[in-house]
């Protein structure tokens, strides 16, 4: 399969390598759509793929065969193959997977801190491939539904989450007001999210003129 790799900080070549065999509640989904997160650009231009291997020991395991880093984080697919031990998804489904991989049995992840998961968890990688694999997706993956198109489904995966996971811990309450600092793609899933949430008062601080237009219509009234 064709696949967008790292093979250096700040480098990425098109590259072909085998397509992922699911182990152990492991799926794989031929992707459908993708985009680039801002994150991708400091994992390649400022965190050497060593780091990543010492952060995330499961990737460590697959890269040596590999020309290099598999990118991208953020993708909707549909379900290529499934690992023993999977119990949710059947081939064929329309699935999208969480950026930020837990092991779901963990600690951390009982309760709800994926991204501190001590039980293998990591950061999802290869989306930006013809195919890519979701590791524990029983706890991490989930259906699209029919009526949610691709392009609405890929905002789930990262960017409203995030957005919105910044409103959950702030513990935000009906009627509370909110002020949410930068509206930018997550800031404006953050103010979106408050909105959702029942704020009273929704504050945005931004200085480009089309993402404080941007803002109101995703909720803000100042």
């Amino acid at each position: 399969m064709q696949s967008c790799v790292k093979t250096a900080l700040g480098k990425v070549e098109m590259a072909d390598i085998p397509i992922p065999t699911p182990g152990q509640g492991e799926i794989v989904l031929k992707t459908t759509l993708t985009t680039v997160c801002g994150s991708d650009m400091h994992f390649l231009d400022e965190i050497p793929t060593e780091i990543l291997m010492f952060l995330y020991p499961s990737l460590a395991k697959r890269l040596p065969s590999l020309p290099g880093l598999p990118m991208g984080h953020e993708g909707v697919g549909t379900v290529h193959a499934v690992g023993e031990g999977v119990t949710r998804f059947q081939p064929g489904e329309r699935v999208i997977a969480s950026f930020d991989i837990g092991c779901g049995k963990c600690l951390q992840c009982h309760t709800g801190d994926y991204t501190i998961c001590t039980g293998g968890g990591e950061v999802l990688f290869g989306t930006e491939s013809e195919y890519y694999l979701v590791p524990f997706a029983d706890i991490n993956a989930t259906q699209v539904p029919d009526e949610v198109s691709d392009e609405q489904a890929l905002l789930a995966t990262d960017i409203m989450s995030t957005g919105f996971a910044a409103i959950e811990r702030a513990e935000m309450k009906t009627g509370d007001s909110v002020a949410i600092f930068a509206q930018g793609p997550v800031g404006l899933c953050a103010t979106a999210g408050a909105r959702a949430r029942g704020a009273g008062l929704v504050i945005t601080v931004e200085s480009v003129p089309e993402r404080i237009e941007a803002s109101k219509k995703f909720g803000a009234n100042v």
